[in-house]
């Protein structure tokens, strides 16, 4: 008798234990969960000199500082992984890295909408661009991102863009005529070279160096930035302040990875993006000050378009705002000429 008792408890206890134990693994789970730790990789074709690089060191020591650690940041600057941010953008939306700092343009690739913020002569200058960015326009852009497999964090800038070429000073679009340039893969800076007389065609940004040297194209064009970090000025003769197009960046992050995170986290990282931006563009216009005259001072000739002259270029650049309706949208493009026009 006292055995069979024995035998019933045993198995009692087999049949309680499992209960208990999965109420433990469940609630070792949860804390698991909120301990789980992280690893971002974030990719981008600027060099450690630029301001996209000098802020994105800040990111990442704030990041893992405030979740002691959970979140671990590895950076790969000057195009290390990917040479073109078309195809940084796409690795980041397949989850082939964490996350992204790249112009906005590329992603005109995903989303024809974001092809408003490279509209010739948009922007009278980075103060209305912030405006539109931080504003309404920046939020319906952002809203277009999670169905892609994105997160927009926030936007910084590279600014505005001049032309550069070994032919000689850009006066008129007439100067422009054959020449071979490189631009960036979006309609809205192809079309617009096209029309002012320039033979253009996009390069990925980590390879064009060596194309202005080899003599592949002619000419180029890339905010001072740009040209001065990336030592384009080297291989280019002639420099053309233009500001012809304003080029913004943003900070990406595969979306279904932020969704797993902890809030606690998803807060941290979404705060520290927005004060990466305003570094990275405090330390940007800085920076377009300083390199502008240091690329004089290495050589490079420079002439500015006076009034009139950006007006012939600017003239030629409106008539396209028509042909992108389709593409962009009526009420995006009226809603930036709104903001940059106040």
């Amino acid at each position: 008798m006292k055995k069979f008792m024995s035998m019933i408890i045993v198995l009692s206890l087999l049949l309680i234990l499992p209960g208990c134990s999965g109420s433990n693994g469940s609630d070792n789970s949860a804390a698991n969960r909120g301990q789980e730790e992280f690893e971002l990789g974030i990719t981008y074709v600027v060099a450690e000199t630029q301001s996209t690089h000098l802020a994105a060191e800040v990111f990442k020591e704030k990041v893992e500082e405030r979740t002691d650690g959970r979140v671990s940041i590895e950076l790969y600057p000057a195009g290390s992984l990917y040479a073109s941010e078309f195809d940084a953008s796409e690795a980041v939306q397949l989850g082939n890295i964490e996350m992204t700092i790249t112009a906005t343009s590329p992603l005109a690739g995903f989303i024809d909408e974001f092809m408003v913020i490279d509209l010739p002569y948009l922007f009278s200058d980075a103060e209305s661009a912030y405006e539109a960015l931080d504003g309404d326009l920046g939020d319906q852009l952002l809203g277009l991102l999670p169905p892609l497999g994105l997160k927009g964090l926030s936007f910084g800038e590279t600014g505005f863009r001049q032309i550069t070429n070994n032919r000689g000073p850009i006066e008129s679009p007439d100067d422009l005529s054959g020449l071979r340039i490189r631009t960036m893969e979006t309609p809205a800076h192809i079309r617009p070279f096209q029309e002012w007389g320039a033979n253009p065609s996009p390069l990925a940004f980590g390879e064009l160096y060596t194309a202005l040297q080899q003599g592949t194209y002619d000419a180029m064009e890339a905010p001072v930035s740009l040209i001065y970090s990336s030592r384009l000025h080297e291989v280019q003769d002639y420099l053309t302040v233009s500001n012809h197009f304003y080029t913004a960046t943003i900070m990406l992050i595969n979306d279904d990875l932020f969704n797993e995170m902890p809030a606690d986290i998803q807060e941290i990282i979404q705060e520290e993006a927005l004060a990466f931006k305003d570094l990275q563009r405090e330390l940007a216009s800085e920076q377009e000050a300083e390199w502008f005259e240091a690329i004089q001072e290495d050589g490079i000739q420079v002439n500015e378009l006076s009034d009139d002259q950006r007006n012939v270029f600017q003239e030629i650049g409106l008539t396209l705002y028509d042909e992108f309706e389709d593409e962009i949208g009526r009420d995006l493009i009226d809603l930036a000429i709104e903001i940059s026009e106040n």
